[in-house]
């Protein structure tokens, strides 16, 4: 039974050791099986995320590969940040869109790009006129590794090629001494398609895609060939630009210009975000990492933010755009031009605006960064504005304050020699009012023509208020339309008093008058004075014991409503409902009051109060 049951054990050990290492060795999609010659390759490249199957678990490996996918595969070796493809999708928005760029892919496209891989107008290729996936040929795949394993300068270098194949001349010259890259480092066979051939025009499936991705990936896992940089700092004096490379030059701060390689590895950073060699300009500070054979592993650089102010000069609204500007520095005068930023913000005589509604001769403040303007804030030279006279102010040069239809209010001074005309005569600043329809003339931010209109209106009613200061004073009546109204009185304004010419200072509260306006302005007032009763019948409303003052409501006949204010001194005497002296606080809001006084026309000094009844 011993024996048996050791013979159990060991059989159960075994299936176990067996459906393990099964497991453990088990192709991750369902229709690549333990054995297939690719599964390797496949495997890897899925477990670094550079390869993935479909979602029902497929990898289909006999499926071709289109440019697109092999482009994106490609790019994938680089494992760039999020930040980073963000960055690149922004720069070449226009393109991946344009070109129908499908979300999925505009990451490693864009990416493409920026490390240039590809250059814009292959973009363009990827898709038919269906808009289906062009299928990628092996030799191009050869183009797209061999650029992205930093290997292109070799194969620029390759002048006599020694290429295997029975059919190498239908290679194209433009990637031959790519293909021969890829057979130098293994990434393609000597043998070919195994009858000697390669095939170029070919498609190349996704098996053959995850083999030569992953020997990429190995390659440049294994061949670091920027261990050894040293850092050099100065400032770029050109960048000559390329498809697939550019020459940046650095000055150091000895004078000495060199020029480095900049490719699709080069790590570009501008203001500590990931930037591309698009990004960079002259003038710019830098730090680089540079290899032995000048190649730039990485550059960093800070931005150079501007401020200019003066007068365009041109304006160019051909992509990108692009607008001179002529200032004055240093009591000289001098001109500059920039290019605009993709995301540049225009505003013209402060409204949301595009770059070609500025014209020549329009003052301008912009913001440059990097050579490149990011924002433009223009005012037209000569701009036309209607609306209405809210305010006339001296500084000591008259200014005018005037109000659109919008609500929207504009403040220019006037030029001395201006053109005036109100009402169609020849007039000055001093013949304007406020509340007058203007169209105005305004050349850099100075009016030099006013056509002026006066609005005349009339009203009527009964002061309830009177505000005079040093600046302005105004009054305020309920008009016989049952509204409160306040009216500005200049100190030109004619005054009458009972027919006879007064100020305002003999205007008294509930005086009746009649007022000629033009605008918001009252050019006369005939006001008449009224006998006021010296004693009244009301309701207690107010009472303010510390200033000695109460407020009492009145009815008239008609039975409108009206507050007459009570001054208390040490002689008035009130009495409650028994006749007994009392004080003020002996009074109560609802009292009802017989008050016996002295009225001066805005007051009434009290004599007597009697309290006729107290507040229930």
């Amino acid at each position: 039974m011993k024996l048996k049951n050791k013979k159990v054990a060991s059989i159960a050990l075994a299936t176990l050791i067996t459906i393990t290492t099964q497991g453990a060795y088990a192709s991750a999609f369902k229709d690549v099986s333990n054995d297939y010659w690719a599964r390797q390759f496949i495997d890897s490249m899925n477990k670094e995320g550079i390869i993935a199957g479909y979602d029902d678990g497929t990898f289909r490996p006999l499926e071709d590969v289109s440019k697109v996918q092999a482009i994106v595969l490609s790019t994938r070796l680089f494992k760039a940040t999020n930040s980073e493809i963000q960055q690149a999708r922004q720069t070449y928005k226009g393109v991946l869109d344009s070109s129908k760029v499908p979300e999925w892919y505009k990451g490693g496209v864009a990416i493409a790009l920026s490390k240039g891989i590809i250059n814009q107008d292959m973009v363009k290729t990827l898709y038919d006129s269906k808009n289906k996936e062009v299928p990628a040929t092996k030799e191009e795949i050869c183009v797209y590794l061999t650029k992205v394993m930093g290997l292109e300068e070799e194969a620029n270098k390759k002048v006599n090629l020694n290429l295997p194949f029975k059919d190498k001349h239908l290679i194209s010259p433009q990637a031959a001494p790519y293909v021969e890259v890829m057979l130098d480092k293994g990434v393609i066979d000597k043998q070919g398609d195994g009858s000697g051939n390669f095939s170029p025009k070919s498609t190349m499936n996704r098996a053959m895609t995850a083999k030569v991705i992953s020997v990429a990936f190995d390659y440049l896992k294994n061949n670091d060939v920027d261990k050894e940089t040293t850092t050099v700092k100065g400032t770029i004096t050109s960048i000559l630009r390329f498809d697939s490379e550019s020459y940046v030059t650095i000055e150091n701060d000895r004078g000495i210009k060199v020029s480095y390689k900049a490719d699709g590895r080069t790590i570009i950073n501008l203001d500590n975000k990931n930037a591309g060699i698009s990004d960079l300009v002259e003038g710019l500070n830098v730090t680089a990492k540079v290899t032995k054979d000048l190649r730039a592993v990485s550059i960093s650089a800070e931005s150079i933010n501007e401020n200019y102010e003066g007068t365009v000069s041109k304006v160019t609204s051909a992509y990108p755009g692009a607008l001179t500007i002529e200032y004055k520095k240093d009591g000289k005068t001098d001109k500059k031009t920039f290019v605009m930023d993709n995301d540049i913000s225009v505003t013209l005589d402060n409204k949301k605006a595009n770059l070609w509604d500025i014209k020549e001769g329009d003052n301008a403040k912009i913001k440059v960064k990097n050579s490149k303007i990011i924002e433009i804030k223009a005012e037209s030279k000569i701009r036309n504005i209607e609306g209405t006279i809210k305010e006339i102010k001296y500084n000591p040069e008259p200014v005018l304050v005037i109000e659109d239809k919008y609500k929207d209010v504009y403040e220019y001074s006037i030029d001395s020699k201006a053109k005036i005309y109100r009402d169609k005569k020849s007039s000055g600043v001093t013949d304007l009012r406020r509340g007058d329809k203007v169209d105005v003339e305004v050349e850099y931010n100075v009016i030099v023509d006013i056509y002026a209109s006066t609005v005349k209106s009339k009203d009527e009613g009964v002061i309830k208020g009177i505000s005079i200061s040093a600046n302005k004073a105004e009054i305020t009546i309920l008009n016989k339309d049952k509204k409160t109204v306040t009216y500005y009185i200049p100190k030109q304004s004619t005054i009458y008093v009972d027919n006879e010419r007064s100020s305002i200072y003999n205007l008294k509260l509930e005086y009746y008058i009649n007022l000629e306006i033009e605008g918001e302005e009252v050019t006369r007032i005939d006001a008449k004075s009224i006998d006021r009763k010296d004693s009244y019948n009301g309701v207690v409303s107010y009472i303010n014991k510390n200033a000695d003052i109460i407020g009492i409501t009145v009815s008239s006949q008609d039975d409108e409503k009206q507050s007459i204010t009570i001054m208390i001194d040490n002689r008035t005497k009130i009495l409650d409902t028994d006749g007994r002296e009392k004080g003020i606080s002996s009074l109560s809001k609802g009292d009802k009051v017989f008050v016996l006084g002295d009225f001066d026309g805005t007051i009434l000094l009290a004599k007597t109060i009697m309290i006729t009844q107290y507040a229930k």
